[in-house]
């Protein structure tokens, strides 16, 4: 097996908890990691992931051809909205939990985000 892929089990176990992962980082975009946290320390989690880390595994996650990125796309979308609209105040600085940095191959960097907002405010 390619070690930059998700093993048959790994990917399960992602495919399943899909939608929990793509709020978990918009939750944690908005500064409210508690989502992402919890998942990362289930133990089905611990059990097929911990070696690699979140940030690994939802790299490779991305890679695999049977992620969709729909709802990823979507949730960013009304994420970009909110901050706009001036309904979400993002949170300045790297977007992280405790344990892994969430990584940023979304369609807009935090750091836009954060531009964004600020601009709306000035």
């Amino acid at each position: 097996m390619n070690d930059l892929k998700l093993s048959p089990e790994q990917l399960a176990f992602m495919l399943k908890n899909h939608e929990t992962i793509e709020h978990a980082i918009i939750d944690s975009k908005k500064g409210n990691h508690q989502l992402l946290d919890d998942f990362m320390a289930s133990t089905e989690f611990q059990t097929l992931l911990s070696a690699i880390g979140w940030d690994d595994a939802y790299d490779r996650y991305q890679e695999m051809p049977q992620y969709d990125s729909t709802l990823a796309r979507q949730y960013h979308e009304q994420l970009k909205a909110d901050i706009v609209s001036g309904k979400v105040q993002i949170p300045t600085g790297k977007p992280h939990t405790s344990k892994d940095y969430i990584g940023q191959d979304d369609d807009i960097s935090l750091d836009t985000l954060v531009k964004l907002t600020k601009d709306k405010v000035t």
